[in-house]
């Protein structure tokens, strides 16, 4: 089976936890398709050291890629165009797509085994709880810092991840504002002994106020997966309503740290019941731009 995921860094996780949890579910090989460069190199070096795993097979092949981009794209001009629907149905035994981002693959998993390629984003909490340890242990090996360094923050670090981008074309998901931020860092205990404060847009990260022990982890300097990895060494983490953020928190959160969440998730648009929350995570009312 080949799991195929849509989207960035943070559904790029998701499709390798469902990938994860398919392997647990099944006896087949399960391959995914990664396609952050840095993410791709990330894993093959630990896949030589730490991330053997017989039946989870990592691959980018730019020229597989290719042919299944073009083979999911081919289906959905026949079906727009509503002719050859036989061979339609034919290739749809083979090819499915999760058209709901938040469509539950822990639902579906019965009808992937007669699936070759499955594309989607697979957003779903309940697969990323029901990882077995070893599992975990893996998605953990792909957040973490591998640079040292960074180690010494984890003390009294705090981490916030303010989330633009696509978002800002996207008036129903909704941007959380400054006020939503500022008014949680003013409420924490203590004095972050530093704050790392992170966007997918520079020009947000303006408007929050400098204070002592503040690091700013511009895009321009900083690639999605160093600003993860940054975040994710943190004690405590405000996040956004992302998957980019929802992993972090994940991580912060299974290394017995701190999470805060925004709810609702999105401003206008409807979603499960405890979408993308974790039992662990504290939850915050949204405050939107």
């Amino acid at each position: 089976m080949i799991v195929f995921p849509q989207g960035q860094l943070g559904n790029q996780l998701f499709g390798i936890a469902c990938a994860l949890y398919l392997n647990q579910t099944g006896s087949s090989k399960v391959y995914v398709f990664v396609s952050d460069i840095e993410l791709q190199e990330k894993i093959k070096s630990l896949t030589k050291h730490r991330l053997d795993n017989s039946k989870i097979i990592f691959t980018h092949s730019k020229s597989i890629r290719l042919f299944l981009e073009l083979s999911f794209r081919f289906i959905e001009n026949l079906k727009k165009r509503q002719v050859l629907k036989s061979m339609v149905s034919l290739l749809e035994r083979f090819f499915v797509t999760i058209e709901i981002p938040w469509e539950s693959p822990t639902d579906l998993s019965h009808s992937f085994s007669r699936k070759v390629v499955v594309r989607g984003y697979f957003q779903d909490v309940k697969m990323v709880t029901r990882l077995s340890p070893e599992s975990k242990r893996i998605m953990a090996a792909i957040i973490k810092c591998s640079d040292e360094a960074v180690e010494p923050i984890k003390k009294d670090a705090t981490g916030v991840h303010i989330r633009r981008g696509d978002y800002l074309g996207i008036p129903e998901y909704g941007t959380l504002g400054v006020n939503y931020f500022e008014k949680i860092i003013a409420e924490l205990p203590g004095i972050p002994s530093r704050l790392l404060i992170a966007s997918d847009d520079p020009l947000a990260l303006r408007d929050y106020k400098v204070r002592e022990n503040t690091v700013f982890l511009s895009p321009l300097n900083y690639s999605p997966l160093r600003t993860m990895e940054a975040l994710a060494s943190c004690k405590r983490f405000i996040m956004s309503n992302s998957t980019f953020s929802f992993w972090i928190g994940w991580y912060v959160s299974l290394h017995g740290g701190t999470v805060i969440a925004p709810r609702p998730w999105f401003k206008t648009v409807s979603v499960p019941e405890n979408y993308l929350y974790l039992e662990s995570f504290e939850q915050r009312e949204s405050i939107f731009d």
